[in-house]
């Protein structure tokens, strides 16, 4: 057993889900995120610009996303007009190429099915080289050099959170923080009413920079099923050596991503976070 084991996460579903224990982790930006999970307080940092609620981590202190440049547009906003807000504001980020996100686009028009880009993740962090590396070698087999992503938005956003999964390519079990069915496991993006649940004042900005933080900092530790093939957590791999995923350029399903979310959550009701 590796030394770097730290427990035995035993999930009784047929199914796997992935390792999904306690809150998400938040940062303040979303190049060259930290490991660092510290509060603004701990660091003593003084800050000027007003303070939105980030998904919070149960073991840490509330931290501040990274706020826009004239404040927080969009707070108090509901529905169509706060999506607008917070597109406008992710597609400024995106060209000014302060965020890994890119192509992000509506699909179908449709104000509330976005599509967007991952690639180019943290290379000063060993998690984040080998991500890299996983994407250049996708580059080479199948000539795609990106993480394909879509987020789905309820008609009453923000008071429901909004979905999010990987489309393609397929990723090693239970690593990062995606499910076996593609959806994104954090404590965010449900209203389990937990200590990290999903708030109105949360925003898409702000779960990104959580779910890039996660997909490079997840602890290694072995996970057991009741049936299931059973695995190793840690940041973030693309199946490129087929352990679990024949097709490892095989689009992840809406079904398949909705069904592995729920499972989510019904372990997480059992478990808690």
């Amino acid at each position: 057993m590796s030394d770097d084991l730290q427990e035995v996460i035993v999930i009784d579903d047929d199914s796997p889900t992935g390792r999904c224990k306690g809150g998400p982790t938040t940062g303040t930006s979303f190049g060259q995120q930290s490991r660092r999970k510290r509060s603004r307080a701990e660091e003593n940092v003084e800050e000027v610009q007003p303070e939105v609620a980030t998904p919070e981590n149960s073991q840490a202190s509330k931290s501040m996303e990274r706020p826009c440049p004239n404040g927080v547009p969009w707070k108090g906003k509901r529905g169509p007009k706060r999506l607008t807000l917070e597109l406008t504001y992710m597609m400024e980020q995106t060209i000014q190429k302060t965020t890994p996100i890119y192509d992000l686009q509506l699909v179908s028009d449709s104000l509330f099915q976005w599509q967007f880009k991952l690639k180019d993740f943290d290379d000063s962090t060993p998690a984040g080289r080998d991500l890299n590396s996983d994407l250049s070698i996708l580059k080479q087999r199948y000539d795609q050099d990106h993480i394909l992503m879509e987020a789905r938005f309820p008609s009453d956003y923000p008071n429901k959170p909004f979905s999010l999964r990987v489309i393609s390519p397929r990723m090693v079990w239970y690593t990062g923080h995606v499910t076996a069915g593609g959806s994104v496991c954090i404590e965010a993006l449900t209203l389990s009413r937990s200590k990290g649940a999903w708030q109105p004042d949360f925003s898409f900005e702000g779960i990104m920079n959580t779910v890039c933080m996660n997909m490079l900092d997840e602890e290694r530790v072995k996970i057991e099923t009741a049936t299931g093939p059973g695995g190793m957590s840690g940041p973030l791999r693309i199946d490129l050596q087929h352990m679990y995923n024949h097709r490892v350029m095989m689009p992840y399903s809406l079904s398949e991503a909705e069904a592995a979310f729920r499972r989510m959550e019904a372990h997480h009701r059992r478990e808690g976070w």
